[in-house]
């Protein structure tokens, strides 16, 4: 069972209740089933497993289970955030001035990234200004991977990058940051290639 200071620190990060962060669990899952993937070995060579296994040391060169459950649910708690986080189509429709069925022709498009949840689209805030969507937001979504996973799509745009140093601003910005302020979209592009 769930306890009250848990739930509280659940609110507060925009999940209202414990069945909806299982749904988004198990959405999370289904689209990208990393439970799936081998355990994380120690990252010590030979030589190292061997001094530690000889001064009795336990769980050397042993698939790690710990942390591949910890980085699974970590996961987990992100994805149930960012979903909870963005905004539905009738959100976004509104605040770019626009009907529903243009947001959705607009995603199918290219020039909206969305997530499907709960079999809804949801689109992430991070790709949104005041009342528009990011300049020159289209051409670095073509140049992400259909692969790449939400998480880090979403870490690629809000995390500050040395290759986005802006002489204007005098700081290293996010590629979000980076476009909001006008800069040339080329940089990001080749960012976003590489994810």
């Amino acid at each position: 069972m769930i306890s009250r200071d848990d739930m509280h620190v659940l609110e507060k990060a925009g999940i209202p209740d414990i069945e909806s962060l299982a749904a988004s669990a198990v959405e999370f899952l289904r689209e990208h089933p990393i439970y799936e993937q081998a355990n994380p070995t120690n990252a010590l060579s030979v030589d190292e497993e061997r001094l530690l296994m000889a001064g009795g040391a336990e769980g050397v060169g042993e698939p790690n289970r710990m942390a591949s459950q910890y980085n699974l649910r970590s996961a987990v708690a992100q994805y149930a955030q960012l979903v909870k986080r963005a905004y539905r189509q009738s959100e976004v429709a509104t605040l770019l001035e626009v009907t529903t069925s243009r947001i959705r022709q607009r995603t199918d498009e290219g020039s909206l990234y969305a997530l499907t949840s709960a079999n809804r689209r949801v689109y992430p805030r991070w790709q949104f200004g005041e009342s528009a969507t990011l300049p020159n937001l289209e051409p670095v979504l073509n140049a992400l991977s259909v692969s790449a996973h939400p998480l880090a799509v979403e870490r690629f745009f809000l995390t500050p990058h040395a290759d986005l140093e802006s002489d204007l601003l005098d700081a290293i910005l996010s590629p979000r940051d980076w476009l909001l302020a006008g800069h040339s979209p080329d940089p990001v592009i080749r960012m976003a290639r590489e994810l």
